[in-house]
């Protein structure tokens, strides 16, 4: 995954999928799903964010700090 992703990605498994995502160091996130902005914000500490996206749905998500792991549960 790159340091900093602006891709849009699409569930077409079938079945909802649960992502996780964790950021580098200290920085803001910002997660949208199915156009909704469901998470922006920032802090002093570690970021992470976990959702999920409905079968169909497409799914984006930005750390300007980086990115250290993302996961699907699918």
């Amino acid at each position: 995954f790159p340091s900093h992703d602006t891709t849009t990605y699409t569930n077409s498994t079938g079945y909802p999928i649960f992502v996780h995502v964790q950021g580098a160091g200290t920085s803001g996130v910002t997660a949208i799903v199915g156009g909704l902005t469901i998470s922006s914000y920032s802090n002093n500490i570690q970021v992470l964010e976990t959702f999920i996206v409905p079968n169909g749905n497409s799914y984006s998500v930005s750390m300007p700090a980086g990115i250290n792991r993302w996961y699907e549960m699918r």
